[in-house]
Order: C-alpha cells, then sequence, then structure tokens
C-alpha cells in the first residue's frame, strides 16, 4: 500500500496535486472545517492532526492507498506520520511543491482560506526540507506549476 504525503506552503499547490493522487484524502484543512466549521481555526491543531494520525492509521490497517494532505514543512510535524507508515509498511511517496514564497502569497490573497501572510513567511523561513533518511521511500518535488522537477530515491 502506498501513502502519499505532500509537503509545501499554504497556497503552493498541495491541495490541487491531491486531486491528482489515487487514495483515502485526510485533509487537515478538511477536518478543520469538520470539526470547527472553520478551517482556518488552527487553536486546536493538536487535536486535529491525533485524528489525522488516527485516520491514517486505521486506514492503512484496512490496506487502504492515503493521501495526506497537510503542510509538512517540520520534520518533526512528519516524524508521526512516518512511523504510522513504518507500522504498516507502507511505502512512502512524499510530494514537496516547492513554491518561491511570493507565489504562495499572491495565490494565498485569492483562497477560499485565507492564511495571515506573516504566518506564510514564517512558515517559509522555518522548513526543514524532507530527506529519505527520514524514513521516506522516494520524494518528488514540484515547482510552483506542478511540474515534476526531480525525483529521490
Amino acid at each position: 500500500m502506498n501513502l502519499h504525503v505532500l509537503c509545501g506552503l499554504p497556497g503552493s499547490g498541495k491541495s490541487t496535486l491531491a486531486k491528482k493522487l489515487s487514495g483515502y484524502k485526510i485533509s487537515t484543512d478538511e477536518l478543520r472545517a469538520f470539526l470547527w466549521g472553520d478551517a482556518t481555526v488552527i487553536k486546536h491543531d493538536k487535536i486535529v492532526f491525533d485524528i489525522a494520525i488516527r485516520l491514517l492509521d486505521y486506514t492503512l490497517s484496512n490496506q487502504l492507498d492515503v493521501i495526506f494532505d497537510a503542510t509538512n514543512l517540520k520534520k518533526r510535524n512528519r516524524k508521526p506520520i512516518l512511523q504510522v507508515a513504518k507500522k504498516h509498511q507502507a511505502q512512502v511517496t512524499l510530494h514537496w511543491v516547492h513554491t518561491p514564497l511570493d507565489t504562495a502569497l499572491e495565490r494565498n490573497t485569492k483562497r477560499e482560506r485565507i492564511v495571515p501572510p506573516e504566518i506564510i513567511t514564517k512558515m517559509h523561513s522555518s522548513i526543514e526540507p524532507p530527506s529519505l533518511a527520514e524514513g521516506i521511500n522516494l520524494i518528488k518535488t514540484y515547482n510552483e506549476n506542478l511540474r515534476l522537477k526531480k525525483v529521490y530515491d
């Protein structure tokens, strides 16, 4: 079974890319909207991610392919996802949508769920690029137009 982990800034194109992948989709934005009625509520993110990880564990235990749609910009955010993948021996492909900051900020203004620009800027400055050493089988890097730039395996 396959786990597709999306990685990128808000407004980078992760959710658009997710639509092109096949599998059960776990989206932290959609969980926020379901739980709080608003995808912009981030004050309870620990609960959102706990639920997302439980859903991931359940879906992988049922041998389903999964798409995990969240920013996943830091190693500590990816770690619990990758631990669950390892537990179920899932093949992990990380899709890194590497969008320039100015492009992400511009797209953000046109989104339904607008993230404060200072948050995106802060996220950009603290990105920890993904590495195969984390337990990822394949890393696919995309540009802002979702064109595949490079594959690491």
